[in-house]
């Protein structure tokens, strides 16, 4: 999914959610683990995000965001947390404190690794960049000889 395309079609999704019968930022559960895909929109600023010790972020390498996230989480022993395909660009998770494998690929990426500390009170955050995945420029800052 190409970036500028994919931000736009994220956010008339996260508008249009409620229309759609099922909730934008819905908190859900892997194996009795509290996760959330959010970062879209104005749910993004809701203070209830901040409650989560993990928040990993998806970027192209710029500031353009990714979706489509396949995450896959293990704790120290190396047993799947959880295990996720996030369709925004935060992934919230309430992990228990400790230190976390992450593996994680975007669509037309490669797969990133990264160890994560989970703090026992307050929140860490980790950015997961793909630089390989294109960032489309949006249409309309396309010059019209480009069209």
């Amino acid at each position: 999914m190409k970036i500028g395309l994919g931000l736009s079609l994220l956010m008339a999704i996260s508008i249009l959610r409620p229309s759609l019968g099922f909730s934008a930022d819905e908190e859900k559960t892997y194996q009795g683990i509290s996760y959330a895909c959010t970062g879209v929109g104005e749910s993004k600023d809701d203070p209830k995000w901040s409650s989560y010790p993990l928040k990993l972020m998806f970027t192209a390498g710029t500031r353009a965001y990714v979706s489509e996230v396949d995450v896959t989480i293990r704790d120290s022993a190396g047993s799947t947390v959880l295990q996720v395909n996030c369709d925004a660009p935060w992934l919230l998770a309430r992990l228990k404190p400790g230190t976390y494998s992450v593996n994680a690929k975007a669509d037309g990426g490669s797969t990133k690794s990264a160890s994560v500390s989970v703090p026992a009170s307050g929140q860490n955050s980790l950015a997961i960049r793909f630089p390989e995945v294109p960032v489309e420029r949006e249409p309309s800052s396309i010059p019209e000889k480009s069209r």
